[in-house]
């Protein structure tokens, strides 16, 4: 899911590098033999690489689905993870949104943050590994809470 996110992202911000490396979009074009800054090879890579981000997702998703859990914790575990894919998608809306009208406070960014990032790279995974792990809701509690 994070792969998914960086992804998009990168592409909605138009960034043109992720950890100093091309990111997906710029590096799918020129493997293309397109430059990143043509129309013909923006609109490509743009769309290779929304196309790459779903597809990490629904790896992901797959990956979920498949492995073999019992069934409370598969209940678990799915909640959390349908909550931290729609948290991500609210997060980077918001994002977006407050790019496009250069509208924002403090709160605003806070709840951005939180949604784009703190849970999905860490509140959510805790409260799955938990699950995972059997760990009671006070157990779960006190790591999302860190």
């Amino acid at each position: 899911i994070q792969t998914c996110a960086l992804i998009h992202d990168d592409v909605m911000d138009r960034s043109r590098l992720r950890r100093g490396r091309p990111a997906v979009h710029i590096g799918l074009a020129g493997r293309a033999g397109l430059s990143p800054d043509s129309e013909r090879g923006a609109a490509f890579g743009t769309s290779a690489a929304v196309l790459a981000g779903d597809l990490a997702l629904v790896w992901a998703d797959d990956t979920v689905a498949e492995t073999a859990l019992p069934a409370a914790v598969r209940r678990r575990v799915g909640a959390l993870w349908r909550a931290m894919r729609t948290e991500m998608v609210a997060g980077q809306y918001l994002d977006l949104h407050g790019q496009a009208t250069g509208g924002s406070s403090a709160v605003r960014a806070i709840r951005t943050a939180c949604l784009k990032s703190a849970l999905y790279s860490a509140e959510r995974p805790l409260a799955i590994g938990a699950a995972l792990a059997g760990a009671d809701e006070r157990t779960t509690a006190a790591l999302c809470s860190a």
